[in-house]
């Protein structure tokens, strides 16, 4: 009966972990509310480096190339070019150096995806190695010691101390 409680409790945190991560996957896909000029560019500009300073965004930045790249957001922007369509002329100009996060698509996919690998590797070898400790426990008790269990158990049973 042990093993099926244990089971249970497995499958209810996996049932939690599948929720965890579809909440997650829902909230990086969807765009939520249609937001201000200002927040965009602000977003925009915060997902860029500086070209001409050293760990800096060009939100962040008063060099005059990163000004001048918040004015080029801004227009475009007002354009009503899309978020993607932005980046990609940045892009064009200056190269994916530009960008503060790597694309989620071709060899820059890895980026993304080791991390999960890395976190279900590690989930897998912590399995296997509580199996394997289960069992060695199991596997220890020799036949005496299984008698000598199962007597002690039928006294319980019958109320002999």
């Amino acid at each position: 009966m042990k093993g099926r409680g244990s089971r249970v409790r497995l499958l209810g945190w996996g049932a939690m972990a599948l929720v965890l991560v579809g909440a997650l996957l829902v909230g990086t896909l969807t765009d939520g509310p249609e937001r201000s000029t200002e927040d965009r560019v602000y977003h925009l500009a915060s997902s860029m480096k500086c070209p001409q300073c050293v760990s800096q965004t060009v939100a962040g930045s008063e060099a005059s190339i990163a000004v001048q790249m918040r004015e080029e957001i801004r227009a475009q922007v007002d354009e009503g070019r899309s978020d993607e369509e932005i980046r990609d002329y940045f892009v064009s100009r200056y190269g994916e150096t530009v960008l503060l996060a790597p694309p989620t698509s071709g060899i820059s996919l890895f980026v993304w995806a080791l991390p999960a690998l890395g976190v279900a590797v590690a989930l897998g070898a912590v399995l296997l190695v509580i199996r394997g400790r289960r069992r060695a426990a199991g596997a220890g008790l020799s036949e005496r010691d299984r008698a000598i269990v199962d007597e002690a158990l039928a006294r319980r049973s019958s109320g002999q101390p």
